[in-house]
């Protein structure tokens, strides 16, 4: 058999998904990660379910029987209730799911397929707990906001001073990067190129392999982050917070206050509970008054509170910032479910990658506002 062959069991019959079942109900933790049209937002559909055994994979070092592959569940080959058995797994907390960046897994399992996912932890949380460990401070988070929202929004003390609670999150293959985790032994090395049509039968091969690969990441990273003592009791709760976050409703794909690569406030910090709360003009949450920023106004002494919170600041300048750059951007795309549902071709599928990947290799170019470009009114720039 191939590397790749080993590598993973594209579960799309009755017979291998019982496979997958049974060797995953025997785990003490799982790897989840999901590939979907429109990831969790308005209009997204479920293709994939990838998920492993840690320490069991091709990749793991060491490897521990029993050995198994990536299980690749295809979700389009069963009914909801034919994944029952598994989705069980997915909901029972006692089980640890270990994910990464999983906002939007969270939102379309809960969703689309009605799994409130259990017993997780997102590494993406763990990462920026990891950065203080080692030995990161206030001028090393400034400059991974700096390449996110431009150097002369740094430069103002006073604008400065809004971003000492904000984080940059960091995608999968760039924390693999950043930690310094040997990858060679996966087949194809990291991310593959692949096609993004995930609602086409039949898959090929490539994006199989694509699908495999992060569960295989993602194992590295958790060997990484429990070697170095990076998953602290915290995470389990810190990790809720965040998968939750739109349990409410799928946001759209395209509302700037949601399709970000910035921490939400309130997971890794928490303000007093006896501060007065406030819902943000932006994202729309109930927020502690101290998650806003405080000005004063120039014809009188008195303070004003700030509508937006301090990440929805933030993403308002980068906004305005690319308004001014493409003040006749095209009017943003419906956000209509049916306007997406009713398109399935490979080219409305790639205008949809999921935000939490895509964002972060868009922010690497110093010409970042030429790369994205929301259509903006100046007068939603009020902070």
């Amino acid at each position: 058999m191939s590397s790749s062959q080993n590598t993973y069991l594209l579960c799309n019959n009755k017979t291998t998904l019982s496979r997958a079942v049974d060797a995953l109900k025997n785990a003490p933790a799982i790897l989840i990660d999901c590939e979907a049209k429109i990831n969790g937002c308005i209009g997204g559909t479920l293709s994939l379910i990838s998920l492993g055994v840690p320490s069991s994979l091709l990749s793991s070092r060491p490897r521990i029987p029993p050995f198994l592959p990536v299980f690749v569940v295809d979700a389009l080959a069963f009914s909801k209730n034919e994944l029952r058995q598994l989705y069980k797994l997915l909901e029972d907390a006692s089980v640890r799911k270990v994910i990464f960046g999983g906002r939007n897994d969270s939102s379309e399992l809960h969703h689309g397929q009605g799994v409130s996912l259990a017993g997780a932890i997102d590494l993406q949380i763990a990462d920026i707990i990891s950065r203080g460990m080692r030995g990161e401070g206030i001028e090393d988070q400034m400059q991974r906001i700096e390449r996110y929202v431009g150097r002369e929004e740094l430069d103002d003390p006073e604008r400065r001073a809004c971003y000492t609670r904000v984080h940059r999150l960091s995608c999968l293959d760039r924390c693999v990067k950043e930690h310094g985790i040997n990858t060679d032994l996966i087949p194809y090395g990291p991310k593959p190129s692949h096609s993004t049509a995930w609602l086409k039968r039949p898959l090929n091969h490539r994006q199989v392999v694509y699908a495999a690969d992060d569960i295989l990441l993602l194992d590295l990273l958790y060997r990484h982050f429990q070697t170095r003592g990076y998953i602290l009791p915290a995470l389990v709760s810190q990790s809720a917070k965040f998968l939750s976050i739109h349990r409410r409703r799928r946001p759209s794909e395209h509302d700037r206050y949601w399709s970000h690569g910035l921490l939400p406030l309130e997971i890794i910090d928490k303000s007093s509970n006896a501060q007065a709360h406030v819902v943000c003009a932006g994202c729309k949450r109930d927020l502690p008054s101290d998650c806003f920023p405080v000005r004063t106004s120039e014809n009188s002494t008195t303070d004003i509170r700030v509508d937006k919170c301090f990440v929805c600041c933030g993403l308002a300048h980068i906004s305005h910032q690319c308004h001014l750059r493409n003040p006749y951007a095209d009017p943003e795309p419906s956000q209509n479910a049916e306007d997406h549902n009713n398109s399935d071709d490979e080219s409305a599928d790639d205008l949809a990658r999921d935000f939490d990947e895509l964002s972060f290799i868009e922010w690497e170019y110093p010409d970042w506002y030429d790369l994205y470009d929301p259509a903006t009114d100046d007068s939603e720039y009020e902070y």
